[in-house]
């Protein structure tokens, strides 16, 4: 039999907190309370929140539940188990404080799958993704998160129920677009984290090797002070370093080809070597891309590619037969759709976490990455016609043939839209573009 224990803390400058746990019929409610005691009181010392200084135990069945309610008439507890009927414990200094928050699992009886602290899946999730939910709910329920020192700003480290880190959390509030959106254009501050979650739904094969990624809502008090934090939940990825601290050399060009085709599908503005992770794997060593939320700027500004990996060499290395198969297949408009669906609200009111001048972004680079790739330009070549590598100040191919196609007096739609007359434009000043630039 399940009983509900209600536990108010009653702290000095805070207001009450409640947290409920489940609880096997007869389990001792002064073990309950002391265990819940010492949980709490470390639980506040990890968290840097306000200490407290009583602990309120209430047992009550649960609601519309007759079974639990005739369990209680039979079985009292040493408490009253009116829940008008509250006593209090109060703290000492000599209440011993366990060093594990999770000794409160070793209460026979005891679950902690409903303490307040949660993860919520906002978006479809991959089995890996789902997979990741559950290790970072556990962990979330013993330790805090904890603020990243470096790279983006608000990104939160979360541990796994074996205290190591298996998640990096990227809250809508704080999402590192916030600051850094200004010299972004097309990129609107407090959407990075759909974007990193595009970027995961894009490569659905797994041939860029992004980390699981997934929409959740987060509930935790570390989070800004929050009741709950939407935003984006991505597999850590264990790493030796970073790619700007290892020479080239040590790079396939398998990897290199891998990241660089996707930062051109998703239009990066900010690919540099320190979002690039270097892992050790049993073929080697392994590159890994991560921070994808300065990506898919707005129709039309598509001035902002930044791809550092145009100075390495295996750039300008031909693509494979394999790679040039898997460029092929992509298709801009499924993909298009794909992402409308996925990252529809949950308002119902039809809209989507990302415009449809971030799509439009989407299908004219995976396009013009297909018809360049189709035509033996290499990775170096498209990334150079895709962004102002060369000259910060003079507009790249890319830019010049959307102005071209825009001077027609067609606007980009999507594709479940009638008119197509942008898309034919497109095609053909694409097209011209690259006849012109394979003759020069």
């Amino acid at each position: 039999m399940d009983v509900r224990i209600q536990v108010t803390l009653q702290p000095r400058s805070v207001a009450n907190i409640h947290i409920s746990c489940f609880l096997k019929g007869g389990a001792d409610i002064k073990s309950v309370e002391r265990i819940l005691l010492q949980f709490l009181r470390n639980l506040f010392t990890l968290s840097c929140l306000t200490s407290f200084s009583s602990l309120a135990v209430s047992p009550y069945p649960f609601p519309a539940s007759p079974c639990a309610t005739r369990f209680l008439e039979d079985n009292p507890f040493p408490y009253s188990h009116n829940p008008n009927v509250i006593d209090t414990c109060n703290i000492t200094d000599d209440t011993p404080v366990i060093n594990d928050p999770a000794s409160i699992s070793t209460l026979p009886g005891a679950d902690t799958e409903d303490l307040t602290y949660d993860i919520v899946c906002t978006g479809n999730s991959s089995p890996k993704a789902a997979k990741l939910i559950q290790a970072a709910r556990q962990g979330l329920r013993q330790f805090a998160p904890t603020k990243s020192n470096e790279g983006c700003l608000g990104v939160f480290f979360l541990k796994g129920n074996d205290g190591e880190t298996c998640a990096v959390f990227k809250p809508s509030e704080t999402d590192g677009t916030v600051d850094e959106a200004q010299s972004r254009p097309g990129i609107p501050a407090g959407f990075g984290y759909a974007r990193e979650y595009a970027a995961h739904l894009l490569d659905n094969t797994d041939f860029h090797h992004v980390p699981a990624t997934s929409l959740v809502s987060v509930n935790h008090p570390t989070l800004s002070g929050a009741v709950s934090s939407t935003g984006s939940l991505q597999a850590f990825v264990n790493h030796e370093c970073s790619a700007e601290e290892v020479g080239p050399r040590l790079f396939s060009t398998t990897d290199v080809h891998r990241i660089g085709l996707l930062d051109l599908r998703i239009l990066n503005c900010d690919r540099h070597l320190g979002n690039i992770l270097v892992t050790d794997t049993d073929d080697g060593q392994s590159l890994v891309p991560i921070d994808h939320s300065l990506s898919l700027p707005a129709f039309p500004a598509l001035s902002g590619g930044w791809f550092e990996w145009l100075s390495l060499p295996q750039a300008k290395v031909p693509f494979s037969e394999s790679t040039l198969r898997f460029i092929e297949s992509l298709d801009p408009v499924t993909d298009v759709l794909m992402l409308q669906k996925e990252l529809s609200s949950n308002d119902n009111s039809g809209s989507c976490l990302l415009s449809s001048d971030s799509l439009h972004t989407l299908r004219i680079c995976t396009t013009f990455l297909r018809k360049a790739a189709a035509r033996g330009f290499t990775l170096y070549d498209i990334g150079c016609m895709m962004s102002r590598y060369s000259d910060i100040d003079v507009e790249c191919v890319l830019e010049q043939i959307v102005n071209a196609t825009l001077s027609c007096g067609s606007q980009p739609t999507l594709p479940t839209d009638k008119d197509k007359s942008f898309w034919v434009a497109f095609d053909e000043e694409l097209e011209g573009a690259l006849k012109r630039t394979l003759a020069a």
